[in-house]
C-alpha cells in the first residue's frame, strides 16, 4: 500500500472538461505485489491507497467511482494474465519476468482505453493521435515499471542494502517521468496555440470572431469561463469596439445604436453571457492596462490573496483568475481573462500565465484585423461627410427589401430628396457652408425616419429614404410628412437659410419590377418636381419619355456640333429714330433628324449641365464672325451679338479664345457684342465681372440681356462695363395693353439713358409697340415686326428687299443700311 501511495505522488494529469485522468508509476509496486502478496491482498492494498488519496483530494463521486473502477480493473487484469502465463518459477525465472511484464503492460493499456472511453462520454471525439498518445506510453510504462519492480526483488534477494541504490534510480526515474508528463502537456498546448493561430488567420469579415476564439481560449486552459473586455482606445469608442463582440453592422439610419456592453463572457458549453462589469471600476483590469503585465489571482490550494485581490475574486464569483492584456502596438485597449480551472486537482500555474499571454497576442491581432475589415466595410458603404449609407448600400437595402416583401401585398417605396439651395449657399458662403447644409439635412433625416427605414446620401445634393408601407398612397403620405418635418430653415454660418427641397416618389411593384430601377424612377420623379416647381412628384410612366428625350438630346448634341445640325440664324436690330440697321443677334437653331426643330431653351441648359456649353459657344461665335467677315467683304458693316452663359464667364481662358478668333477671322472688335444676363453674372460676380472688364477693354461691346427679370439690377448695373441694356420681351409684348408693363419699359429706358447706355427693346411685334417705344426715345428695336431669325441666305434676300445702302462714314469701312418705314 505504501508503494501505491508513493506512486500516486508522481502522477501524469490529463484534463478533459471537468474530468482529470491520471496515469501513474503504480506498475512498480504492482509487479512486486504480484510476487510477494496474495491476489486479494494486492487488490485491497491498491484500493486502500486510492481511498486515502481520494479522501485527501475530495473529488466528486463520479471521479471516485471511475478511479476505483479503473484501478481495480488493472489489478484484476494483471493478476489474471500473470497467473495464466505462470509466475511459479520465482523472481529468478525468465518466465516469471514475462508473466509480470505482460500482465502490467496489458493492465496499463486497458486503463488507457477506459480513459479514452471516459473522454468520449464527456463529449469529445479523440482521434488516433490521442489513442496513440495514451496507449503507447501506458505500454512502455507498464513494461519499464514491471521490470523495475522485478529488479527491486532481485536486488533484495541478493543484498537488502541494494535497495538504497535502487531508490536513487527510482528517484531519477520519477523525476524523468514527471518531466515527461509536463512535456506531453506542453506539447499539447503548443499544438493548441498553433491551431489557435490558424483560426485567427482564417477569420473572415462576417464571422463572430470573439465568441469563437474566446471559447477556444477557455477550452485550452480548461477554464470554467473566459471573458474579453474592450475599452475606448486610440481614438476608438467602446461602442465601436463592442461591435466586434456582437458582430453587428452599424445603423444605416444614422441614429445612435443601442447601448452596447463591452464585455463578453463565454461559459461552459460555449454559453455566451454579457454583463455590466466592463462599465465599473476593476482594480486588476486597471493594473493590467497600466503596465501590460499578465496577472494571476488565486485562493486555491492554500493560497491567501491580498484583501483587494480577494474582493476582486468575490466580484467575479471565482476562486482563481488570470488576466492578460490585449495590445495595439504599445497601447493596451482591453483584457482577456480566464477563471476557475475545471479540475480540483490542479490550479492555474505560471505555465498557464505564459500560455494565456501568448493566446492574448493572437486574439488581439484577430480583433484588430476584424476591426480594420469592419472599418473598410463601413467606409465602402457609408458616406464620409454625413455618416449615412451611400448609394451602393442603399441599392443593396432596396433590393433586399423588395425580395423580402414579395408576395406580402405590401410595397417598397423610395423617397428621393434633392436640395435646391446647396449650390447658392456654396457659391455665396463657401463649400464648408454647403457641407454644413448637407450635414444638417442628414441629421434631420436620421431624426425623422422610422426604425424600419434606411436613409442614405445618394448624390452630391441628393438623399434617399427607403420605406415599407401597405400601399402607394401611404408612401406618398409619408413623403409629405417627411417633407413637412425637414423643410424648414437651417442656421448656416450665422445665417438662416431656407431649404429648397424637391421630392421624387417611386414604389415597387407599382413603378418598377425590381430594386435596381426603383431609385432611377424616383430620380425621374424628382427631376419633374424640380422642373415643375412642385414639392413632391410621384413617378408616372410618361415621365420616362421626357427623361429619355433629354438624355437623347445630350447624346446627340456632340454629333450635331460636328455635323452642322446646329445652325446659326440672324435677327436684325434697327435704330428707332432713323431705321438704320446696326447689327444682328446670332441665335442657335437645331434641326434634329428625329425630333425636328429643338428650341434653344431645351438644349442649351442641357449643354450647360453636361459641359458642352463651351464647344457650343465657340461654334456660334466662330460661325457668326465668319458671317460678319463675309458681309464686310461685300461692303456691308453689320455687327453681330452672341449670347454667353454663366459657365463662359467662369472660364478664365474665354477672353483669350475670343480675341484669337477675332484675329484669325480678321473682324474688328467693335463689330462683336456679347450678351449676358443678370443671372449669369450673379452666379459668381467676383470671377465673372473681371472677365467682363477685360473683354470690354479689348473693344468688344457688352449688353445686359433680359433686363428687368433678374435681381440686384440697380446694384450691379453700375459695376458692369456694359454698353446697352435689352428690355425683356415679356414687358414689351404687354406694354400696349398693360399699363404696368408700359411703366416698367419707360422706367428701364430712362434708367439706361441716365447711365449713358443704349436701350434695346426685344419682342417688338406690332406697330403700336414700335410707336410707343419711339415716343419714349428707346434706341433700338428687335422683333418679329422686322423679321424672325433668318438663315444667312434668307437674311441676304431680306437685306436686298428691305434695305437701302447709305454712304460710308469717314473712317468706317463698309456701307450703312437703312430700313424704309
Amino acid at each position: 500500500m505504501v508503494g501505491f501511495l508513493i506512486a500516486e505522488r508522481t502522477q501524469l494529469f490529463i484534463e478533459v472538461r471537468k474530468q482529470t485522468v491520471v496515469l501513474s508509476i503504480a506498475d512498480i509496486p504492482l509487479a512486486i505485489g504480484l510476487l510477494v502478496v496474495p491476489s486479494v491482498g494486492l487488490l485491497v492494498a491498491r484500493l486502500l491507497a486510492d481511498l486515502i488519496v481520494l479522501v485527501i483530494r475530495r473529488p466528486g463521486p463520479g471521479k471516485v467511482l471511475f478511479n476505483i473502477g479503473v484501478d481495480a480493473t488493472e489489478v484484476a487484469v494483471a493478476v489474471a494474465i500473470a497467473y495464466a502465463i505462470g509466475i511459479g518459477g520465482g523472481v529468478r525465472s525468465p518466465m516469471t519476468w514475462v508473466a509480470v511484464g505482460v500482465g502490467a503492460a496489458t493492465a496499463d493499456v486497458i486503463g488507457a482505453v477506459l480513459v479514452l472511453i471516459a473522454i468520449r462520454v464527456t463529449g469529445q471525439r479523440p482521434g488516433l493521435q490521442r489513442l496513440a498518445s495514451l496507449c503507447i506510453p501506458a505500454l512502455v510504462l507498464g513494461i519499464v515499471g514491471s521490470a523495475l519492480g522485478l529488479v527491486v526483488l532481485l536486488v533484495v534477494s541478493v543484498n537488502p542494502w541494494g535497495v538504497v541504490l535502487l531508490l536513487l534510480v527510482l528517484l531519477v526515474f520519477a523525476l524523468g517521468y514527471r518531466s515527461y508528463g509536463r512535456f506531453l502537456t506542453q506539447h499539447e498546448r503548443l499544438g493548441r496555440v498553433y491551431a489557435f493561430s490558424k483560426m485567427v488567420e482564417s477569420v473572415h469579415s462576417t464571422s463572430p470572431v470573439v465568441a469563437e476564439l474566446l471559447d477556444y481560449v477557455r477550452e485550452t486552459l480548461n477554464a470554467d469561463r473566459a471573458s474579453v473586455w474592450l475599452r475606448g482606445s486610440a481614438g476608438q469608442s467602446p461602442d465601436n469596439l463592442a461591435e466586434l463582440i456582437s458582430a453587428g453592422d452599424s445603423d444605416d439610419t444614422g441614429r445612435a445604436g443601442p447601448d452596447r456592453i463591452p464585455v463578453l463572457t463565454i461559459g461552459a458549453d460555449s454559453e455566451q453571457v454579457r454583463d455590466d462589469s466592463g462599465s465599473t471600476d476593476d482594480p486588476i483590469r486597471e493594473q493590467v492596462v497600466a503596465d501590460g503585465k499578465t496577472r494571476l489571482l488565486s485562493a486555491r490550494h492554500g493560497r491567501r490573496p491580498a484583501r483587494k485581490d480577494a474582493e476582486t475574486l468575490r466580484t467575479r464569483h471565482a476562486s482563481e483568475v488570470i488576466v492578460a492584456a490585449l495590445r495595439a502596438g504599445d497601447e493596451v485597449y482591453g483584457t482577456v481573462e480566464v477563471a476557475d480551472r475545471r479540475t480540483k486537482f490542479s490550479a492555474f500555474s505560471r505555465d498557464d500565465i505564459r500560455l494565456l499571454d501568448n493566446l492574448a497576442s493572437h486574439l488581439a491581432a484577430a480583433l484588430q484585423n476584424q476591426q480594420l475589415v469592419g472599418q473598410l466595410r463601413h467606409t465602402a458603404y457609408h458616406d464620409s461627410l454625413t455618416g449615412l449609407a451611400n448609394r451602393e448600400r442603399f441599392a443593396q437595402a432596396t433590393q433586399a427589401a423588395v425580395d423580402e416583401t414579395r408576395g406580402s401585398g405590401s410595397v417598397v417605396g423610395v423617397l428621393l430628396l434633392g436640395l435646391d439651395s446647396v449650390r447658392d449657399v456654396s457659391d455665396s458662403l463657401g463649400h464648408d457652408a454647403g457641407d454644413q447644409l448637407r450635414i444638417a439635412m442628414a441629421a434631420r433625416l436620421a431624426d425623422h425616419v422610422s426604425a424600419t427605414s434606411v436613409a442614405a446620401r445618394t448624390g452630391a445634393n441628393e438623399f434617399a429614404v427607403l420605406v415599407r408601407a401597405p400601399d402607394l398612397s401611404t408612401v406618398v403620405d409619408r413623403a409629405r410628412a417627411l417633407h413637412a418635418k425637414i423643410h424648414s430653415p437651417v442656421d448656416v454660418a450665422g445665417l438662416t437659410i431656407d431649404i429648397g427641397l424637391s421630392v421624387g416618389v417611386a414604389a415597387w411593384p407599382d413603378h418598377a419590377g425590381g430594386g435596381a430601377t426603383l431609385l432611377q424612377r424616383a430620380d425621374v420623379a424628382m427631376g419633374v418636381a424640380k422642373n415643375t416647381d412642385v414639392p413632391i412628384a410621384t413617378y408616372h410612366a410618361s415621365m420616362d419619355h421626357r427623361s429619355l428625350y433629354r438624355l437623347q438630346l445630350v447624346t446627340d448634341l456632340r454629333t450635331a456640333l460636328a455635323t452642322d445640325e446646329v445652325s446659326v440664324r440672324y435677327q436684325p436690330k434697327v435704330l428707332l429714330n432713323n431705321r438704320e440697321l446696326i447689327g444682328v443677334e446670332a441665335l442657335l437653331r437645331w434641326d434634329h433628324p428625329t425630333y425636328g426643330a429643338v428650341e434653344p431653351d431645351e438644349f442649351v441648359p442641357l449643354a450647360e449641365r453636361t459641359g458642352l456649353i463651351g464647344p457650343l459657344t465657340t461654334h456660334v461665335l466662330s460661325t457668326a464672325l465668319r458671317q460678319c467677315r463675309d458681309w464686310l467683304d461685300r461692303g456691308l458693316r453689320i455687327a453681330v451679338a452672341v449670347n454667353l452663359s454663366a459657365r463662359n464667364l467662369l472660364d478664365p481662358t474665354f477672353a483669350d479664345k475670343a480675341v484669337a478668333l477675332l484675329r484669325e477671322i480678321d473682324v474688328p472688335a467693335d463689330l462683336l457684342t456679347f450678351e449676358i444676363t443678370e443671372t449669369s453674372v450673379m452666379a459668381d460676380p467676383e470671377r465673372s465681372i473681371p472677365v467682363l472688364h477685360r473683354l470690354h477693354a479689348l473693344g468688344l461691346g457688352l449688353a445686359v440681356d433680359d433686363f428687368g427679370t433678374g435681381y440686384s439690377s440697380l446694384a450691379y448695373l453700375r459695376r458692369l462695363p456694359v454698353d446697352e441694356v435689352k428690355i425683356d420681351k415679356a414687358f414689351v409684348l404687354g406694354m400696349g395693353t398693360d399699363l404696368g408693363d408700359l411703366a416698367i419699359v419707360r422706367a428701364i429706358v430712362e434708367l439706361g439713358h441716365s447711365l449713358g447706355l443704349r436701350v434695346v427693346a426685344e419682342g417688338v411685334e406690332d406697330e403700336l409697340s414700335r410707336d410707343l417705344l419711339e415716343g419714349m426715345d428707346c434706341d433700338v428695336m428687335q422683333g418679329y415686326l422686322l423679321s424672325r431669325a433668318l438663315a444667312p441666305d434668307r437674311f441676304d434676300a431680306w437685306l436686298a428687299a428691305r434695305s437701302v445702302p447709305r454712304p460710308d462714314q469717314a473712317g468706317l469701312p463698309g456701307r450703312r443700311l437703312q430700313i424704309p418705314n
